[in-house]
């Protein structure tokens, strides 16, 4: 079904090959004695490039046309058509139907579709029209119709019910004959084909569940209840119509399914419903609803405590020691009982998890395949001389670390996690019952301001994910799904649709203890799976794991499944908001009900046997400011229809701490620079924008080998630390308009002129704006000195950067698209740095604008000649007026401050290292 790759495929990865090149080589095509030429050592890895790759991939074959007639025969006039009259008429093409639709009913006569492809015959006569429903196949009449003609209507979705996934709709085409002139459409969209039979003269009724925005008067009917179908069938008693249209052919005829066969997403049906009974219902009817939910955990835990002690009594010693405590009957009769989509998850708890082989996918996850490299029979074909040259590396331990791990191994080897230590080779193969078994060396990561020892299983220096199938996409609940279920509820107390009880909410992280340790190890692939901790004298201890390590592929897709089946109850069962990211469980609560969620929760999870915190850190109670998942969320604007998202408390403070450290001593060690760039990375990452890229740009030069002068060091740290003081808070608003704003940006570079334009579309406002303007020469003075006369991507990032200061307060906070035709320029407002020190500024810049006029924008690529703002580059704004609806052409106002602003950086010598490879 693909063609093989084509002449201009090869052309246009040339181009794009030498462009990329040019950037990154950046005239820089000198090299050292005996050294490979420059360019021809970057073409090399270019023709390797994904970037290059992806212009050769093979295209699709376009489709056959279908001749609409029957071919002469062969030969032209000499064939079995010699006479030359040939074939007359044209073959009619076979209808093509979506599936679910038929062509005859259940006595096997023909529906009349001649009326709907090209015309009915028919005299009239008295027929019926029947009602056919998936529930029920009796067809009840219900008026005249022709009598050839059948036809169904489809049950609508209900509007309260939300799935994922392409829209169901079964795709009929209703078709009533009356003489009365009454045509009454059940259509989507926006009506135009109801506005276009008025202009013809027919009386039109129209109706749907929401009115989106109809060009006719809309009758809103929710056909999925019982009372619209009874208003709906007693409209038709009384209005006689000449015709019935449903469902316009607007692409999705063609997609049509059962509802039934689709997956649902548990988060998509219940959400809605537990919320609205949280923002409506008087707290104290909450909390016993909440109560009734445990004492029905406890009733179930009671039922099944006999069948339990045998599951655990039939278990492998080394599962039943990680699963002691926990009740899988009791959690599987529950999760069953409330609907959970995944019950296949509930062998992990029963048998342990595989290692490696191919992971089912369940139909509630999307699929996502990613192939094992290695088979298990490879794998324990080899463990012995794989093991064997893993225990030759010598890699010295520092003393901390050498503590720290024997500290945490310890703990593990206490609850039963891990068995040993062994330090003889022959111990463990006896205990295994085999000689091919492989290790896994483990190391320590300090994290924190606490600097929390955190063990990692070097799963992937041992080749054990090499051998794990993934098959599941799984889509996280990270801080985007958190912010945006806050966002949810603030906008429906903003609106007055809470309960005067259940106005003001509070919020918390539940964190499940150990983690991944909560699930045990297939016992069959334990060979696999044995722990080596090195001291500080150089002596390996050898540990036999019994759960899952952290750091194994494997332990990530089975303890999402079951950590996703503790969500799902905390929601359905409990009544509680909750999201869930690993082991983090995100709640929100009407704070009159906030203590009774804390203790129910708390309850739910010691009732089936789950570690989790109580105290400390990570065990705070409601709140109405609270950390999840890196940031601070606050929750005291929720009556405004607000979410603030902040850093976590003291985050900013340990960075600046460590700043000046390094700014005082005028030096910085790769490791530092290492964990500095890390912390700016997640500072910047989700909340406040992207000012801090240049600084973890040179960061992750500083540990690649750049090297800082003391002074241009402190210089450094100087400005990185009044950016971080200078940052504030992301507010979130459910009134914020969520209309996109078009950007198309284009530079000009002509004969020693830089010009620059913007055209821009609205469309909330359904209006433009067309601007235009030239770059001031003492900017391309600067860029002379620093780049040479290529200035044409220095002159496209200007542009961005003169749209962003002169429409400053209007994009803030709002959904912006920048179309941009530069590859280069794309390329640094995505990742906010760039190995040019002149294109670095510009990218500095527009991080510094962007978090003072923050909004949520993307970018785009468009093609030069279908740019509308190459026009305004040119001087020739005026051609782009009709194309964005806009009134006048505007001259940019704030160039100059712009330039002021980027001459104003100062380069310190050292940094020319920047820019460089």
């Amino acid at each position: 079904g693909f063609m093989s790759i084509q002449l201009s495929q090869i052309i246009e990865a040339d181009k794009q090959m030498f462009i990329l090149a040019s950037n990154n080589l950046m005239g820089r095509l000198t090299s050292s004695a005996g050294a490979a030429p420059a360019l021809d050592s970057e073409i090399t890895r270019l023709s390797r490039s994904p970037d290059i790759m992806q212009y050769l991939a093979p295209l699709q074959n376009p489709p056959t046309v279908q001749q609409p007639w029957k071919p002469d025969g062969k030969g032209g006039r000499k064939g079995k058509d010699k006479d030359g009259k040939g074939n007359k008429g044209a073959a009619r093409t076979p209808l093509e139907l979506p599936q679910g639709c038929v062509t005859k009913d259940d006595s096997n006569q023909p529906l009349c579709f001649a009326f709907n492809t090209h015309g009915c015959k028919n005299q009239w006569k008295k027929g019926r029209l029947g009602l056919e429903t998936p529930r029920q196949r009796v067809r009840r009449p219900l008026g005249e119709c022709c009598k050839a003609d059948l036809a169904t209507l489809f049950e609508m979705l209900p509007e309260r019910e939300i799935r994922r996934g392409p829209r169901n709709v079964k795709s009929v085409f209703l078709v009533m004959f009356s003489p009365v002139a009454a045509f009454s459409p059940i259509q989507l969209r926006k009506g135009a084909l109801s506005r276009a039979l008025r202009q013809l003269g027919f009386e039109v009724h129209s109706f749907d569940h929401h009115h989106c925005d109809a060009q006719v008067p809309m009758l809103q009917l929710d056909l999925a209840s019982d009372s619209g179908q009874a208003w709906f069938w007693d409209f038709l008693a009384k209005h006689r119509p000449f015709a019935i249209h449903m469902g316009v052919p607007c692409g999705t005829s063609s997609k049509a399914v059962n509802p039934c066969s689709q997956p649902a997403s548990v988060s998509d049906q219940n959400f809605d419903d537990l919320v609205q009974e949280n923002l409506t219902k008087d707290p104290k009817l909450i909390s016993l609803k909440r109560n009734l939910a445990i004492a029905k955990v406890k009733q179930e835990v009671a039922r099944y405590r006999d069948k339990e002690l045998q599951l655990h009594n039939s278990m492998h010693p080394a599962v039943a020691k990680v699963m002691k405590g926990k009740n899988v009957l009791a959690l599987e009769s529950l999760s069953q009982s409330e609907g959970y989509d995944d019950m296949g998850a509930m062998a992990f708890l029963k048998e342990g998890v595989r290692l490696v082989g191919t992971s089912e996918c369940p139909e509630c996850f999307d699929r996502k395949i990613v192939p094992a490299q290695l088979t298990e029979g490879e794998l324990l074909e080899t463990a012995a001389e794989r093991r064997e040259a893993l225990l030759q590396k010598f890699e010295k331990v520092e003393p901390r670390e050498a503590e720290a791990l024997k500290e945490a191994t310890d703990g593990e080897v206490a609850h039963g996690f891990l068995e040993g230590p062994y330090y003889d080779k022959h111990g463990v193969s006896a205990k295994l019952g085999t000689d091919q078994w492989t290790i896994i060396r483990r190391f320590v990561l300090f994290q924190g301001a606490e600097q929390k020892a955190r063990p990692i299983d070097n799963c992937l220096e041992s080749q054990l994910n090499a051998g794990y199938s993934a098959s599941i996409h799984l889509r996280l609940q990270d801080s985007d799904y958190i912010a945006s279920m806050a966002l949810h509820v603030a906008k429906a107390i903003s609106e007055g649709r809470a309960h005067s009880k259940a106005a003001h909410w509070k919020g918390k992280c539940l964190d499940l203890s150990k983690a991944y340790k909560q699930l045990a190890v297939y016992p069959q692939h334990r060979p696999l799976a044995v722990i080596a901790v090195r001291g500080a004298d150089g002596r390996d201890a050898l540990y036999l794991s019994n759960s899952l390590m952290f750091g194994s592929t494997a332990a990530v897709y089975a303890f999402n499944r079951i950590s996703r089946c503790i969500w799902f109850l905390i929601n359905r069962l409990l009544w509680i908001p909750a999201g869930v990211f690993y082991d983090d469980f995100p709640l929100l609560s009407p704070a009159e009900s906030s203590d009774n969620a804390d203790a129910v929760v708390s309850a739910f999870l010691d009732e089936l046997g789950w570690l989790h915190a109580k105290t400390g850190a990570k065990g705070k109670p409601f709140a109405e400011e609270f950390d999840v998942l890196g940031m601070s969320l606050q929750l005291s604007s929720f009556g405004q229809g607000k979410v603030v998202l902040a850093n976590k408390q003291g985050r900013i403070e340990r960075i600046i701490e460590r700043m000046q450290e390094i700014a005082a001593k005028g030096e910085i060690r790769r490791h530092e620079a290492q964990v500095l760039q890390g912390l700016l990375q997640y500072a910047s990452g989700f909340y406040s924008g992207r000012a801090l890229k240049h600084a973890s740009h040179v960061l992750a030069k500083i540990s690649s080998g750049l090297h800082f002068g003391p002074k241009d060091l402190s210089d450094f740290c100087l400005h990185t630390e009044s950016l971080l003081r200078d940052e504030s808070p992301r507010i979130l608003s459910s009134s914020m308009i969520t209309d996109v704003v078009h950007l198309w940006t284009d530079g000009a570079w002509e004969s020693g002129t830089a010009g620059v334009g913007v055209a821009v579309h609205d469309c909330f406002a359904g209006m433009g704006w067309v601007y235009e303007g030239q770059v001031p020469a003492k900017v391309l003075d600067k860029w002379r000195t620093e780049v040479g006369e290529q200035l044409i991507c220095e002159i496209e990032m200007f542009a961005v950067l003169a749209t962003m200061l002169e429409l400053n307060t209007f994009l803030s906070a709002r959904r912006v698209i920048w179309w941009i035709d530069n590859d280069a320029t794309r390329a640094v407002i995505i990742k906010g740095a760039s190995r040019s020190w002149a294109m670095h500024e510009l990218a500095r810049l527009f991080s510094e604008l962007d978090s003072q006029y923050p909004s949520m924008w993307w970018v785009c690529r468009v093609p030069s000649f279908s740019n509308p703002g190459d026009a305004p580059s040119r001087g020739h704004g005026s051609e782009a007026m009709t194309a964005v609806g806009a009134s006048k052409v505007q001259q940019f106002s704030m160039l100059d401050e712009l330039s002021e602003r980027l001459c104003a950086f100062k380069r310190a010598s050292v940094i020319r290292g920047v820019g460089a490879s």
